[in-house]
């Protein structure tokens, strides 16, 4: 399927979201703003961002995993029953749960969820490559058709490196590296690196895009403001 029709999935789904939730995310993913920060905007507590964004995320990836016809309801159960938002916030950058860092490296259905937080937000972004390898063209290209056409206002999406494309490589191999050093780094440098090690098994399949070995990252660094 091609990345632009998931794309319009996505917004549309956005669209569809309470205010307050799709305000959350799309300070989270568009503008990249951190949780305190969104707070301050949106005259909340912390930690009503956090499920804010958690919730918005749920929601997306129940209407993308209909498309898909998969059957969510363990994934929810899982997250919504165990681990609640915490994964949506380590992906951020805002939590370190070492608990949940190792229910995460043996548990296949919180690796599906950690990957479609990642295809969500690199479709926002945009940084998702020309074609995605799952077979639900057909439901995505009825749903757009069905769907009423809205006006949306553009959007201008933070620049982001290009996702890189790992191959073959088995959901361990890619996350003991960035686990290895948590003990050695605060949340700050936990941010650039879940930007780096993101999970990319949604396209895991498709041929290398021609890209740098070595892109250039805005993420931020362990001390000081984020790169321009």
């Amino acid at each position: 399927m091609l990345s632009e029709e998931l794309r319009q999935i996505v917004f549309r789904t956005i669209e569809s979201l309470p205010e307050d939730l799709r305000m959350a995310i799309t300070l989270r993913e568009l503008d990249g703003l951190s949780y305190e920060e969104i707070a301050a905007i949106m005259d909340c507590p912390v930690g009503t961002v956090r499920s804010r964004i958690f919730r918005a995320r749920k929601l997306l990836i129940i209407k993308f995993n209909r498309l898909s016809g998969v059957d969510d309801s363990g994934i929810l159960e899982k997250v919504l029953g165990m681990q609640k938002e915490k994964l949506s916030a380590l992906m951020d950058g805002e939590t370190l749960d070492s608990e949940l860092l190792k229910a995460l490296t043996h548990d296949p259905e919180m690796q599906k969820t950690w990957e479609s937080y990642h295809l969500i937000r690199d479709s926002m972004r945009g940084d998702t490559p020309d074609v995605l390898h799952f077979d639900i063209s057909a439901r995505v290209m009825a749903a757009i058709e069905n769907e009423p056409v809205r006006q949306v206002s553009p959007l201008i999406p933070e620049a982001q490196p290009a996702p890189q494309q790992w191959q073959k490589m088995p959901f361990w191999k890619k996350v003991r590296p960035w686990a290895a050093q948590l003990t050695q780094m605060g949340v700050a440098a936990c941010v650039s690196l879940a930007v780096i090690v993101g999970v990319q098994h949604y396209n895991g399949q498709s041929e290398t895009s021609q890209q740098p070995e070595t892109p250039v990252f805005n993420t931020l660094p362990m001390m000081g403001k984020a790169s321009r």
